[in-house]
């Protein structure tokens, strides 16, 4: 098993879809390697960590997520393709910073919950 963690913004609205009795977002992250580099990688973040996403962030918010990386593959018009795709199990809100109004200091309802790891709020599938 692969294991990543990526930092970046989200670049579409979050949307929680249904999936049988599982709830999922599927969105892409941003990452900027540089002065004129950005890396995209799609993401699924799946069940109670849905609701802190769709809660406490949106289009364009930092974040930083670590999980596992999975191919998919699929067909079509005949032609093979797959992509990567992390598969989130941590997810974790950055410290609110002055010029901002995102981050773990606007989530206080969750602190409780939150396990610490230098200074961040971060939630685990194992804390829901």
């Amino acid at each position: 098993m692969t294991n990543m963690t990526i930092t970046g913004r989200f670049t579409r609205d979050i949307e929680v879809k249904d999936v049988g009795d599982h709830k999922v977002i599927e969105n892409t992250v941003a990452s900027d390697e540089g002065r004129d580099k950005t890396t995209f990688m799609d993401v699924k973040i799946w069940n109670r960590q849905t609701e802190v996403v769709e809660k406490y962030l949106s289009k364009g918010s930092f974040v930083i997520l670590n999980g596992r990386v999975e191919q998919e593959n699929w067909e079509k018009e005949g032609q093979k393709r797959s992509k990567l795709v992390l598969v989130v199990n941590q997810v974790t809100l950055p410290p609110k910073s002055e010029n901002s109004s995102e981050g773990s200091e606007s989530a206080p309802a969750k602190k409780k919950s939150a396990k610490k790891k230098g200074g961040d709020d971060f939630f685990e599938d194992d804390d829901f």
